[in-house]
């Protein structure tokens, strides 16, 4: 059971590696896809174009961050199991 939970594990890391992967490579498409994602909510109708719109720079750096957490997550992970 606990090899199982720990494959689990590492899959749902590899996935957020995968995703911070995308969001560094292609920041505007990940930017459409948030305001897009945000347009739908009716309170956001009120604010103005701006507000709803993403630097490409943050997102490549919150890819970053996805992919650093993810590694050293995944890399604790294989080595508190060979202990």
């Amino acid at each position: 059971m606990g090899e199982i939970s720990l494959l689990f594990g590492l899959l749902w890391i590899l996935i957020v590696i995968l995703i911070g992967i995308y969001m560094y490579v292609k920041p505007d498409v990940v930017a459409r896809k948030i305001k897009v994602f945000y347009s739908n909510y009716p309170l956001v109708h009120y604010a103005g174009e701006k507000q709803l719109t993403s630097r490409p720079i943050f997102i490549k750096i919150l890819g970053i961050v996805f992919v650093l957490g993810g590694m050293i997550i995944f890399l604790g992970t294989i080595f508190l199991s060979l202990r």
